[in-house]
């Protein structure tokens, strides 16, 4: 057996439905995501997972503790998995024109924040790690959309474009062919 990556972004946030960039803004989910993490978790049953792994945020944290009531494994931070510091960007509105600028530029360093490229570099380290320690573990990874974009890189061939396009909803479950 090979290892079996599963990845779900955390619950919602009033951040999420304000649409306020929060990277790593430490927010809450709200009652809604609240819902959306136990609905999940629900839904994950079907699935033993040998280990779970989660952003230490509250909001992916709490996503992963909610899911892990219904398994027998626990739920590890891991700072790896934590969002992209947007810098001087974090806690403004989404449409701020700047924000976007700077977000098409993966090179570029956010104000006070981390690079794409940065984020990528961790994202794909961890991963690495993941299959060289765990071969044979079906894993989760509670996370959030900007380290779901860049894991959906990992797997797949994508075009500046499309990892700019890329959004993971909140609570939403992706599966990765066997590694």
């Amino acid at each position: 057996m090979r290892m079996k990556l599963y990845v779900a972004r955390h619950g919602q946030t009033t951040a999420n439905t304000e649409e306020i960039i929060c990277g790593i803004t430490d927010a809450s989910l709200n009652p809604q995501g609240i819902d959306q993490a136990k609905q999940l978790g629900e839904e994950l049953r079907k699935i033993q997972f040998d280990l779970i792994f989660s952003s230490p945020l509250k909001r992916a944290y709490l996503t992963g503790d909610i899911v892990c009531a219904k398994q027998a494994c626990p739920n590890i931070k891991d700072e790896r998995l934590t969002e992209i510091n947007f810098g001087k960007f974090e806690g403004m509105p989404k449409s701020t024109p700047e924000f976007y600028e700077f977000k098409r530029n993966h090179g570029v360093r956010y104000p006070g924040g981390e690079t794409y490229f940065e984020v990528v570099t961790r994202v794909y380290n961890f991963i690495n790690e993941l299959k060289e320690k765990y071969p044979d573990k079906t894993i989760l990874l509670v996370c959030h959309s900007g380290i779901i974009r860049t894991i959906n890189t990992y797997f797949h061939d994508c075009d500046n474009d499309e990892i700019f396009n890329y959004v993971a909803g909140n609570c939403e479950l992706i599966e990765y062919p066997e590694l």
